[in-house]
């Protein structure tokens, strides 16, 4: 049993962490065996991410002491256990971290998430784990934006290859002649 300094202290953590994180996504691990679980967190620490287990009220309480009002709706989220992944850094990644570790072991349950400052539904964070990276999309507009500029370099060495080619018929032809 906690005292109240310790709840208290739990609190001002949690909030913290409502404040802080940019993508935090809500599960529940009430199905997971020891061994998934021990792998997922091996899967949290190697995305720098941030995992995070408490009591359902203790998270809603670090919500409103954050300024994050929960509405009925989305008070849905914190019912059974209740298990937290959070990055301070980009709000996708644990959407993918999650989305990735269902497809292989079918667990965890996704609830919702808490992304850059709005609640989603779980259907919502399975669609934003599928975005591609930062890192891809600047590699596909980098291609893009490359792909008009190597047409050209292609088609203007086509025709001067065509040029050199005719001349030097030519010349073998004048050679001939001569």
């Amino acid at each position: 049993m906690l005292t109240r300094k310790e709840k208290e202290k739990l609190i001002e953590e949690i909030s913290g962490l409502w404040s802080n994180s940019k993508g935090v996504v809500f599960y529940n691990f009430e199905k997971m065996q020891a061994n998934e679980a021990v792998e997922f967190r091996k899967e949290i620490k190697l995305n720098n991410l941030k995992a995070y287990i408490s009591k359902n009220t203790l998270l809603k309480k670090g919500a409103k002491n954050s300024g994050i009002e929960i509405s009925e709706e989305q008070d849905g989220i914190f019912r059974g256990q209740t298990g937290i992944v959070y990055s301070s850094e980009d709000p996708l990644i644990p959407c993918r971290v999650i989305y990735g570790f269902i497809r292989k072991t079918g667990k965890p349950v996704i609830k919702g998430g808490y992304i850059d400052g709005r609640f989603v539904n779980s259907k919502d964070v399975l669609e934003l784990a599928e975005i591609s990276s930062k890192e891809a999309i600047y590699q596909k507009l980098a291609f893009t934006l490359n792909s008009p500029v190597s047409k050209l370099a292609v088609t203007l060495n086509a025709i001067l290859s065509k040029l050199v080619y005719a001349i030097n018929e030519l010349k073998n032809k004048k050679e001939k002649n001569i």
